[in-house]
């Protein structure tokens, strides 16, 4: 299944998040309007949120993400993130 979120943060930014499931994480696609550093950096987000099995899973993975890569985001937060995914991993696992 997949799970699509939207999420407009304070300041108007928007993050949307694409989860493809099925008993595991299949794809993870972020996009959206803000500001990443560096660009790449959102890729890694991507390949380490598809390693969650648990919604505790992607909660920890985001948080550690921002944490311990020293990225910088403008426009949204790193709880943005987790949200926006967390609702997308909800939706696709109906």
């Amino acid at each position: 299944m997949i799970g699509e979120s939207v999420l407009k943060v304070s300041g108007g930014k928007m993050i949307r998040a694409r989860i493809a499931f099925d008993r595991e994480i299949l794809d993870v696609r972020i996009s959206g309007d803000f500001f990443l550093y560096p660009e790449e950096a959102i890729h890694e987000l991507e390949k380490q949120v598809k390693e969650a099995r648990s919604e505790e899973d992607i909660m920890r993975l985001v948080e550690a993400f921002f944490r311990e890569k020293h990225v910088v985001v403008v426009g949204a937060s790193a709880g943005d993130f987790v949200n926006v995914l967390l609702n997308a991993f909800r939706k696709a696992k109906g």
